[in-house]
């Protein structure tokens, strides 16, 4: 199932009242600065130093990118699934994902296997295409919703293998969420244009069609699990087929829920965006 870019709503969108663009510029001027000194994010390991780190080292790794696993609920998810490993809270970026991923792995001698995402202004060929040894993964048998189940991007890994330094990306948990069609539906055009225009319009759109902040939750979580078990699953072949120094799980950036009163992406430093698990899994 595809979806067009949504123009029509895009410019009904622009009609914001004041109220959600005040309540933005407090976010983002008052709330979100506030925030950060309270959980003294100055003082966390930054995202890109660990990486830069890790290719600088002799290592054979993998790395393993959510492209949207905020820190408190993958903290909350590993716990139930088998991925035995250390967890450290890690600062992610706040400039988005097409302008410091190119940056930090541009010129590192990796595999990097990424999936189809479209929604909007999140999209993954934008991100990693202009990488050298990238590879996309597209299941066009399944393609749902613009997105790429964990699963597939498993299958491929099956067919063909890894190379002693590569990056997985998942999808999983990034909006469309596979665990709940219905929802993600009924979201779809409205979160391809969230970013560009002040206010919440998500938020909005939940309130008229009397959506529940729970049911975003639970399928936020529900896609989290599903793309820990698939990571588990893959994580058992690679530790019998290959030998990897370090396996790492990490996320490109978080994800509000409803917290503040947004949804999904805003550019905000609020810890919820940018606090990020760093798992290193146990060989």
């Amino acid at each position: 199932m595809s979806f067009n870019y949504d123009i029509i709503g895009f410019i009904k969108s622009l009609k914001q009242d004041a109220i959600g663009t005040v309540k933005e510029i407090l976010v983002r001027r008052l709330t979100s600065p506030l925030i950060s000194n309270i959980y003294d994010i100055k003082k966390e390991p930054r995202l890109v130093d660990k990486i830069s780190l890790l290719s600088e080292e002799n290592y054979d790794f993998l790395l393993i990118m959510l492209l949207s696993a905020r820190f408190d609920v993958f903290q909350n998810v590993i716990k139930y699934v088998d991925i035995p490993g250390e967890i450290e809270r890690v600062v992610t970026p706040s400039e988005y994902s097409y302008i410091w991923i190119p940056r930090v792995f541009g010129k590192s001698d990796l595999k990097i296997f990424y999936p189809y995402l479209r929604v909007g202004v999140h999209d993954t060929l934008k991100i990693f295409k202009s990488l050298k040894n990238s590879i996309l993964i597209k299941d066009d048998e399944n393609i749902l919703l613009n997105t790429t189940p964990s699963c597939s991007i498993n299958k491929y890994i099956l067919k063909y293998g890894l190379y002693k330094r590569s990056i997985i990306a998942y999808a999983q948990p990034h909006f469309p969420w596979i665990s709940d069609i219905q929802l993600s539906q009924s979201l779809y055009r409205y979160v391809a244009i969230n970013e560009l225009v002040p206010g919440d319009i998500i938020q909005k759109v939940l309130k008229k069609s009397q959506i529940s902040r729970k049911r975003v939750l639970k399928a936020y979580y529900l896609d989290m699990i599903y793309v820990l078990r698939c990571i588990s699953e893959l994580i058992k072949y690679v530790k019998y087929n290959f030998n990897f120094d370090k396996i790492i799980i990490t996320s490109i950036h978080g994800e509000l829920l409803g917290d503040y009163g947004f949804y999904l992406h805003k550019n905000f430093n609020l810890p919820q965006l940018i606090l990020v698990p760093w798992y290193e899994v146990v060989i």
